[in-house]
Protein backbone atom coordinates (compact mmCIF):
# COMPACT_ATOMS: atom_id res chain seq x y z
CA UNK A 1 0.00 0.00 0.00
CA UNK A 2 2.88 2.49 0.83
CA UNK A 3 4.72 1.28 -2.73
CA UNK A 4 1.15 2.34 -4.39
CA UNK A 5 0.78 5.37 -2.48
CA UNK A 6 4.77 6.59 -3.14
CA UNK A 7 4.01 5.89 -6.48
CA UNK A 8 1.16 8.02 -7.11
CA UNK A 9 2.67 10.64 -5.16
CA UNK A 10 5.96 10.56 -7.70
CA UNK A 11 2.84 10.27 -10.73
CA UNK A 12 1.33 13.56 -9.39
CA UNK A 13 4.44 15.36 -8.84
CA UNK A 14 5.94 14.84 -12.47
CA UNK A 15 2.40 15.90 -13.28
CA UNK A 16 2.29 19.19 -11.63
CA UNK A 17 6.29 19.81 -13.29
CA UNK A 18 4.99 19.26 -16.09
CA UNK A 19 2.06 21.37 -15.92
CA UNK A 20 4.28 24.13 -14.54
CA UNK A 21 6.53 23.51 -17.78
CA UNK A 22 2.92 24.23 -19.91
CA UNK A 23 1.77 27.28 -18.29
CA UNK A 24 5.20 28.67 -18.29
CA UNK A 25 5.27 28.02 -22.27
CA UNK A 26 1.60 29.14 -22.98
CA UNK A 27 2.68 32.61 -20.89
CA UNK A 28 5.89 33.00 -23.47
CA UNK A 29 3.49 32.51 -26.52
CA UNK A 30 0.77 35.35 -25.45
CA UNK A 31 0.70 37.97 -27.47
CA UNK A 32 -0.35 41.62 -26.69
CA UNK A 33 -2.58 43.90 -28.49
CA UNK A 34 -1.05 47.10 -28.13
CA UNK A 35 -3.20 50.45 -29.12
CA UNK A 36 -3.26 53.87 -28.15
CA UNK A 37 -7.21 54.88 -26.70
CA UNK A 38 -8.39 58.46 -27.30
CA UNK A 39 -11.35 60.09 -25.32
CA UNK A 40 -13.11 63.24 -27.20
CA UNK A 41 -12.06 66.00 -24.99
CA UNK A 42 -9.64 64.92 -23.09
CA UNK A 43 -6.58 66.37 -22.14
CA UNK A 44 -3.30 64.35 -21.17
CA UNK A 45 -0.49 66.19 -19.30
CA UNK A 46 3.37 65.33 -19.84
CA UNK A 47 6.26 67.01 -18.22
CA UNK A 48 9.50 66.33 -19.81
CA UNK A 49 13.24 67.04 -19.22
CA UNK A 50 16.43 67.05 -21.11
CA UNK A 51 19.74 67.46 -21.04
CA UNK A 52 22.41 67.84 -23.61
CA UNK A 53 26.26 67.55 -23.69
CA UNK A 54 28.69 68.09 -26.58
CA UNK A 55 32.03 68.37 -26.80
CA UNK A 56 33.77 69.36 -30.14
CA UNK A 57 37.64 68.84 -30.20
CA UNK A 58 39.91 70.19 -32.51
CA UNK A 59 43.97 69.56 -31.92
CA UNK A 60 44.65 71.57 -28.96
CA UNK A 61 41.02 73.69 -29.21
CA UNK A 62 37.87 72.27 -27.25
CA UNK A 63 34.27 73.71 -27.41
CA UNK A 64 31.66 72.30 -24.63
CA UNK A 65 28.53 73.16 -24.81
CA UNK A 66 25.51 72.10 -22.15
CA UNK A 67 21.76 72.49 -22.99
CA UNK A 68 18.88 71.56 -20.22
CA UNK A 69 14.88 72.22 -21.30
CA UNK A 70 11.95 71.43 -18.60
CA UNK A 71 9.04 71.60 -19.61
CA UNK A 72 5.23 70.91 -18.90
CA UNK A 73 3.06 70.13 -22.32
CA UNK A 74 0.03 68.74 -22.93
CA UNK A 75 -2.27 67.15 -26.21
CA UNK A 76 -5.91 67.65 -26.24
CA UNK A 77 -8.43 65.25 -27.92
CA UNK A 78 -10.50 67.57 -30.50
CA UNK A 79 -11.70 64.90 -32.17
CA UNK A 80 -12.20 60.61 -31.86
CA UNK A 81 -11.43 59.07 -35.97
CA UNK A 82 -13.90 55.99 -36.98
CA UNK A 83 -11.20 53.85 -36.71
CA UNK A 84 -10.33 54.72 -33.22
CA UNK A 85 -7.27 57.66 -34.07
CA UNK A 86 -7.67 61.14 -32.84
CA UNK A 87 -7.04 64.77 -33.85
CA UNK A 88 -4.80 66.38 -30.91
CA UNK A 89 -4.03 69.87 -30.53
CA UNK A 90 -0.28 70.20 -28.90
CA UNK A 91 -0.09 72.92 -26.10
CA UNK A 92 3.76 73.80 -24.28
CA UNK A 93 2.30 74.97 -21.08
CA UNK A 94 5.26 75.99 -19.34
CA UNK A 95 9.38 75.76 -19.72
CA UNK A 96 12.46 76.42 -18.57
CA UNK A 97 15.25 76.21 -21.07
CA UNK A 98 19.10 77.38 -20.93
CA UNK A 99 22.62 76.64 -23.13
CA UNK A 100 26.42 77.25 -22.26
CA UNK A 101 28.93 77.07 -24.73
CA UNK A 102 31.59 78.05 -21.82
CA UNK A 103 31.74 81.76 -22.79
CA UNK A 104 28.17 82.72 -23.10
CA UNK A 105 25.22 81.68 -21.30
CA UNK A 106 21.48 81.92 -22.02
CA UNK A 107 18.46 81.27 -20.04
CA UNK A 108 14.71 81.25 -20.06
CA UNK A 109 11.77 81.06 -18.26
CA UNK A 110 8.51 81.13 -19.76
CA UNK A 111 6.63 81.90 -16.02
CA UNK A 112 8.68 84.84 -15.49
CA UNK A 113 10.33 86.01 -18.85
CA UNK A 114 8.67 88.65 -20.74
CA UNK A 115 11.06 89.19 -22.96
CA UNK A 116 13.24 86.26 -23.59
CA UNK A 117 16.71 86.20 -25.84
CA UNK A 118 16.51 86.32 -29.50
CA UNK A 119 17.28 82.39 -29.33
CA UNK A 120 14.18 81.94 -27.33
CA UNK A 121 11.55 84.33 -28.97
CA UNK A 122 10.47 81.26 -31.43
CA UNK A 123 9.87 79.20 -28.58
CA UNK A 124 8.05 82.18 -26.02
CA UNK A 125 5.48 83.21 -28.74
CA UNK A 126 4.26 79.29 -28.61
CA UNK A 127 3.92 78.79 -24.54
CA UNK A 128 0.18 78.76 -23.46
CA UNK A 129 -1.41 78.45 -26.31
CA UNK A 130 -2.08 75.71 -28.85
CA UNK A 131 1.40 75.64 -31.67
CA UNK A 132 0.49 72.21 -33.91
CA UNK A 133 -2.73 70.25 -34.38
CA UNK A 134 -1.82 66.36 -36.02
CA UNK A 135 -3.77 63.21 -36.60
CA UNK A 136 -2.98 60.20 -35.50
CA UNK A 137 -4.19 56.39 -35.93
CA UNK A 138 -4.05 53.82 -32.84
CA UNK A 139 -0.56 52.64 -33.41
CA UNK A 140 0.96 56.29 -33.21
CA UNK A 141 1.37 57.08 -36.78
CA UNK A 142 0.95 60.44 -37.96
CA UNK A 143 -1.29 61.08 -41.03
CA UNK A 144 -1.50 65.15 -40.67
CA UNK A 145 0.19 67.85 -39.48
CA UNK A 146 -1.01 71.67 -39.40
CA UNK A 147 -1.10 74.65 -37.24
CA UNK A 148 -4.43 75.56 -35.72
CA UNK A 149 -5.12 78.24 -38.90
CA UNK A 150 -5.11 75.14 -40.60
CA UNK A 151 -1.06 75.43 -42.23
CA UNK A 152 0.30 71.96 -43.16
CA UNK A 153 3.43 71.50 -41.91
CA UNK A 154 5.89 68.96 -43.02
CA UNK A 155 6.32 66.20 -40.33
CA UNK A 156 9.81 65.90 -38.69
CA UNK A 157 11.97 62.83 -38.30
CA UNK A 158 13.20 64.04 -35.05
CA UNK A 159 11.76 61.16 -32.56
CA UNK A 160 11.49 63.54 -29.70
CA UNK A 161 9.02 65.90 -31.88
CA UNK A 162 7.05 62.70 -32.30
CA UNK A 163 3.53 63.09 -30.25
CA UNK A 164 3.55 58.92 -29.77
CA UNK A 165 5.89 55.94 -30.10
CA UNK A 166 4.89 53.69 -32.99
CA UNK A 167 3.35 50.45 -31.71
CA UNK A 168 3.01 47.37 -33.61
CA UNK A 169 0.46 46.32 -36.35
CA UNK A 170 0.07 43.21 -35.11
CA UNK A 171 -0.78 41.53 -32.00
CA UNK A 172 2.77 40.92 -30.17
CA UNK A 173 5.00 38.01 -27.83
CA UNK A 174 7.40 39.34 -25.11
CA UNK A 175 11.00 39.61 -26.66
CA UNK A 176 9.65 39.98 -30.35
CA UNK A 177 10.73 43.41 -32.32
CA UNK A 178 9.08 45.74 -35.02
CA UNK A 179 10.60 48.38 -37.28
CA UNK A 180 9.73 52.10 -37.93
CA UNK A 181 12.05 53.12 -41.23
CA UNK A 182 11.87 57.32 -41.16
CA UNK A 183 14.35 59.56 -43.67
CA UNK A 184 16.28 62.13 -42.32
CA UNK A 185 18.30 64.85 -44.23
CA UNK A 186 22.07 65.73 -43.42
CA UNK A 187 24.27 68.10 -45.38
CA UNK A 188 26.15 67.17 -48.75
CA UNK A 189 29.39 68.63 -47.22
CA UNK A 190 31.46 67.20 -50.52
CA UNK A 191 29.61 69.57 -52.83
CA UNK A 192 30.99 73.36 -52.07
CA UNK A 193 28.16 76.70 -51.96
CA UNK A 194 28.72 80.06 -52.00
CA UNK A 195 28.82 82.75 -49.16
CA UNK A 196 24.34 83.10 -48.61
CA UNK A 197 23.63 79.75 -50.35
CA UNK A 198 21.58 76.84 -49.14
CA UNK A 199 23.76 73.76 -48.51
CA UNK A 200 22.65 70.63 -50.66
CA UNK A 201 20.78 68.36 -48.67
CA UNK A 202 21.27 64.10 -49.23
CA UNK A 203 18.58 62.25 -47.29
CA UNK A 204 19.53 59.06 -44.87
CA UNK A 205 17.42 56.33 -44.11
CA UNK A 206 17.29 55.18 -40.52
CA UNK A 207 14.92 52.74 -38.48
CA UNK A 208 13.97 52.48 -35.17
CA UNK A 209 13.71 49.12 -33.47
CA UNK A 210 11.40 48.24 -30.56
CA UNK A 211 11.25 45.27 -28.73
CA UNK A 212 8.67 44.57 -26.56
CA UNK A 213 10.39 43.47 -22.63
CA UNK A 214 7.52 42.90 -20.92
CA UNK A 215 3.76 43.36 -19.56
CA UNK A 216 3.35 43.63 -15.86
CA UNK A 217 0.21 45.17 -14.31
CA UNK A 218 -1.11 46.35 -17.29
CA UNK A 219 2.41 48.33 -18.34
CA UNK A 220 4.27 47.20 -21.33
CA UNK A 221 7.79 47.91 -21.28
CA UNK A 222 9.11 48.70 -24.59
CA UNK A 223 13.20 48.65 -25.51
CA UNK A 224 13.93 51.06 -28.28
CA UNK A 225 17.24 51.15 -30.09
CA UNK A 226 17.99 53.44 -33.40
CA UNK A 227 19.96 51.86 -36.87
CA UNK A 228 21.39 53.90 -39.36
CA UNK A 229 20.68 51.76 -42.65
CA UNK A 230 22.51 54.05 -45.45
CA UNK A 231 25.94 53.14 -45.71
CA UNK A 232 28.87 54.97 -47.17
CA UNK A 233 28.55 58.72 -44.97
CA UNK A 234 30.87 61.23 -43.89
CA UNK A 235 31.69 61.84 -40.90
CA UNK A 236 30.21 65.45 -41.24
CA UNK A 237 27.21 63.48 -41.59
CA UNK A 238 27.59 61.43 -38.74
CA UNK A 239 27.88 64.12 -36.33
CA UNK A 240 24.23 64.82 -37.38
CA UNK A 241 23.19 61.55 -36.94
CA UNK A 242 24.94 60.62 -34.19
CA UNK A 243 22.16 63.02 -32.00
CA UNK A 244 19.47 61.33 -33.13
CA UNK A 245 20.31 57.53 -32.30
CA UNK A 246 18.11 57.08 -29.09
CA UNK A 247 18.19 54.28 -27.07
CA UNK A 248 16.39 53.49 -23.89
CA UNK A 249 12.57 51.95 -23.04
CA UNK A 250 9.19 53.67 -23.25
CA UNK A 251 6.24 52.15 -21.25
CA UNK A 252 2.65 52.31 -22.79
CA UNK A 253 -0.46 51.81 -20.13
CA UNK A 254 -2.33 49.02 -21.96
CA UNK A 255 -5.83 49.15 -20.30
CA UNK A 256 -6.14 53.05 -20.92
CA UNK A 257 -3.96 52.66 -24.25
CA UNK A 258 -1.86 55.72 -23.02
CA UNK A 259 1.63 56.95 -23.24
CA UNK A 260 3.53 56.43 -19.88
CA UNK A 261 6.54 57.77 -20.39
CA UNK A 262 10.12 57.82 -22.31
CA UNK A 263 13.33 57.21 -20.73
CA UNK A 264 16.37 57.43 -23.42
CA UNK A 265 19.63 58.48 -23.94
CA UNK A 266 22.68 59.21 -26.76
CA UNK A 267 25.97 58.47 -25.82
CA UNK A 268 28.22 58.42 -29.14
CA UNK A 269 31.06 60.14 -30.67
CA UNK A 270 32.70 60.51 -33.99
CA UNK A 271 36.03 60.98 -35.35
CA UNK A 272 37.62 63.32 -37.91
CA UNK A 273 34.37 64.94 -38.63
CA UNK A 274 36.93 67.92 -39.26
CA UNK A 275 40.05 66.46 -39.87
CA UNK A 276 42.65 63.49 -38.51
CA UNK A 277 42.62 65.52 -34.90
CA UNK A 278 38.98 66.42 -34.63
CA UNK A 279 36.33 64.58 -33.02
CA UNK A 280 32.95 65.06 -31.84
CA UNK A 281 31.27 63.56 -29.02
CA UNK A 282 27.57 63.88 -27.37
CA UNK A 283 25.69 62.41 -24.31
CA UNK A 284 21.91 63.23 -23.71
CA UNK A 285 19.20 62.33 -21.35
CA UNK A 286 15.78 62.57 -22.02
CA UNK A 287 13.09 61.72 -19.95
CA UNK A 288 9.03 62.18 -20.17
CA UNK A 289 6.21 61.35 -17.97
CA UNK A 290 2.96 61.25 -18.08
CA UNK A 291 1.55 63.49 -15.10
CA UNK A 292 -1.97 62.02 -14.25
CA UNK A 293 -3.44 65.04 -11.78
CA UNK A 294 -3.17 66.80 -14.92
CA UNK A 295 -1.48 70.96 -14.31
CA UNK A 296 -3.00 73.90 -14.82
CA UNK A 297 -2.19 75.75 -17.81
CA UNK A 298 1.10 78.44 -16.95
CA UNK A 299 0.04 82.26 -16.71
CA UNK A 300 2.28 83.82 -19.52
CA UNK A 301 2.41 87.33 -21.18
CA UNK A 302 0.87 85.11 -24.46
CA UNK A 303 -2.02 83.39 -22.42
CA UNK A 304 -2.80 86.86 -20.82
CA UNK A 305 -2.99 88.78 -24.33
CA UNK A 306 -5.23 85.56 -25.93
Amino acid sequence: MEETMAGISAYIRIWLALLAVASSALADDATHTLRYRFTPGETVYFSSHNETTRRYALSAHEVNTNDSVDSLKHYKVLSVTPDGGAVLELTIDRTKMACDDGTIHFAYDSTTDKDPPDAFQEVHGTIGRPWLRVTVNALGQTTNSETPRGVKVPESADYLSRVLPVLPEEPIAIGKSWKEQVMVDVTMDQVPVEEGQTPLKRSIKMQRVYTLQSVENGIATLALRTEVLTPRRTPKQDVELVQRLFRGTVTIDTVNGRLVGRDLTIDGSVLGYDGPMSVMSVKMLQKDAYVPTGAPTAVTANAATK
